[in-house]
């Protein structure tokens, strides 16, 4: 089965690509392809994304959050060339941690499980099931680019009113939480279920109670994460 065809196969014959997975587990050219695709998205919305960041240091100096001089180094940090190429170069490093992170728990889960998975069948798994944020991201950038938005999107916050992002307490919980159920994100979980169902011989509840029950757990670190470091956007 050529790349091209195993590509394919993820949106129209899943079990059939899982099923050659189990056997000749691959994850390279479905990592270039996201993390391809990742970059060029960011470049496209990059000036919106720089003028959302201006956005939100001017309110930082307006609500006092921010003096004079932290302010003048804010604003020459978002101006340096160096922070331009760091934004770019990091997110296919951050891509590849994560698959290798969340192929690493796929793998011990199974095996928890009385599965006979492997950490090359995982990060193949995760890779491929990866695949569908190439269209999420191809519907995102569109949306912001007609909404002059970088927070848009199609998780299920956006049904809640703006202000409960920043309401705190349990509502602002609650709105974190409805940020994670995205389309895509969801779509790429039932692959993932699927695929560690097919590859790693678990049934079909196992496959679907292990990568969501880790999901959950990723949905409460970020939470807590986000308390705590409250600056900076973890999702």
């Amino acid at each position: 089965m050529n790349p091209l065809k195993r590509i394919l196969n993820l949106f129209c014959a899943p079990g059939e690509l899982f099923a050659h997975l189990q056997e000749k587990p691959d994850w390279f050219i479905p990592f270039l392809v996201v993390a391809v695709f990742s970059v060029a998205a960011f470049a496209v919305v990059y000036p919106i994304y720089t003028d959302f960041q201006y956005e939100v240091l001017d309110q930082m100096v307006e609500d006092g959050k921010l003096n004079e001089e932290q302010a003048v180094g804010a604003y020459q940090s978002l101006e340096s060339p160096v922070r331009m190429v760091f934004e770019f170069a990091s997110r296919p490093v951050v891509l590849l941690l994560v698959i290798l992170l969340q192929a690493l728990f796929l793998y011990l889960g199974s095996n928890m499980l009385g599965g006979d998975g492997t950490f090359k069948r995982g990060l193949a798994v995760v890779s491929y099931s990866n695949l569908v944020f190439v269209l999420g991201a191809i519907v995102n950038t569109i949306l912001v680019f007609l909404k002059r938005d970088i927070m848009v999107g199609l998780n299920l916050s956006k049904v809640l009113p703006a202000d409960m992002a920043d309401a705190g307490g349990f509502l602002q919980i609650i709105y974190k939480i409805l940020g994670h159920f995205d389309v895509f994100q969801i779509w790429a979980l039932v692959l993932m279920s699927i695929g560690v169902s097919i590859t790693m011989n678990l049934s079909r509840n196992k496959g679907y109670g292990l990568v969501f029950t880790l999901w959950g757990i990723w949905i409460a670190v970020s939470i807590v994460l986000s308390e705590v470091f409250s600056g900076f956007i973890v999702a």
